[in-house]
């Protein structure tokens, strides 16, 4: 079954061809063992054709942070061929399409493509890139113009836009996130972004809301309370009560009264008095629906 933003958002976005090959390959900064093969979209893919990644390489300058960088509209499979025969200019116009192209299939697919064939080698491929502190620098500024993207969308009522930009947001923080398993910041940005789909999402094509929001609020619990291991996210922040909200949402409301009870009993508490009035009411509503009776 497909991620569900995957799933409402871009369901081709998982459409890749996987060329072979049989020896050690170096594509601009991504390193592909002869065992491994190589990504690149199929026709109907247009999310990995579209210019929101394009990565830094050696003899290629960081590109800029702006909303949108060169798409592709080159026929990748040919492009990949020349590449692998050498009759493609390192640093051309057409490989970086190619480069570009590349990342954005390794990187949709290590975020999304979780029980399918190369998830994990992917995965591997993209956090080892090389300029890794410069693309992980690029990954969390285009992030955050994408969540800014979405949150004007629905300001703006346009639900269908505000998904897609959530969408990209998603896919770049994760990237972040592969480069830099352990950074606190990136793991809070993306529980937080999660949160928000799990609670804004609204899909008016007949499809069962807990199909998607229920998968959505276990991942934003999941990326929340690995945040919550620094003692600056726990202080600073309103993590812990995000985290009560996803594990309510889910059904686990011993952990969730945990949670909101340690979010009251935080720092943040004091900076955040309307989210300590929501803690609040959320731990009268669960306690007074017999929690205590059920759960002693």
């Amino acid at each position: 079954m497909a991620h569900p933003l995957v799933d409402i958002v871009m369901p081709e976005a998982l459409g890749l061809i996987w060329h072979e090959h049989c020896h050690q390959v170096q594509i601009g900064p991504f390193s592909f063992p002869g065992d491994v093969s190589i990504p690149v979209s199929d026709s109907g893919n247009e999310l990995a054709r579209e210019g929101w990644l394009n990565v830094p390489f050696a003899g290629r300058p960081p590109v800029s942070a702006g909303l949108e960088g060169e798409g592709s509209d080159a026929d990748a499979t040919e492009l990949l061929r020349a590449a692998l025969e050498d009759h493609l200019v390192p640093g051309s116009p057409d490989h970086q399409r190619l480069v570009d192209e590349i990342a954005r299939c390794l990187l949709i697919h290590s975020t999304f493509g979780a029980g399918e064939k190369w998830h994990e080698e992917s995965r591997v491929v993209f956090e080892r890139a090389s300029e890794g502190a410069t693309l992980f620098e690029i990954l969390i500024r285009r992030a955050q113009v994408r969540v800014g993207e979405g949150v004007h969308y629905l300001q703006q009522k346009d639900g269908e836009q505000a998904m897609y930009e959530y969408l990209l947001a998603r896919l770049l923080y994760y990237g972040a996130h592969l480069i830099s398993p352990a950074t606190p910041g990136v793991l809070y940005e993306m529980g937080v972004l999660t949160h928000d789909l799990a609670h804004q999402l609204k899909v008016d094509d007949g499809k069962d809301q807990e199909s998607w929001k229920i998968p959505l609020a276990a991942e934003a619990s999941h990326f929340l309370s690995r945040s919550l291991k620094d003692e600056g996210i726990r202080d600073s922040t309103p993590a812990l009560f995000l985290l009560g909200a996803n594990q309510e949402t889910v059904g686990e409301l011993k952990a969730s009264v945990d949670s909101y009870k340690g979010f009251l009993d935080s720092p943040a508490a004091n900076t955040y008095p309307h989210v300590s009035d929501a803690a609040k009411d959320r731990l009268k509503d669960i306690v007074g629906d017999g929690f205590n009776k059920v759960h002693p």
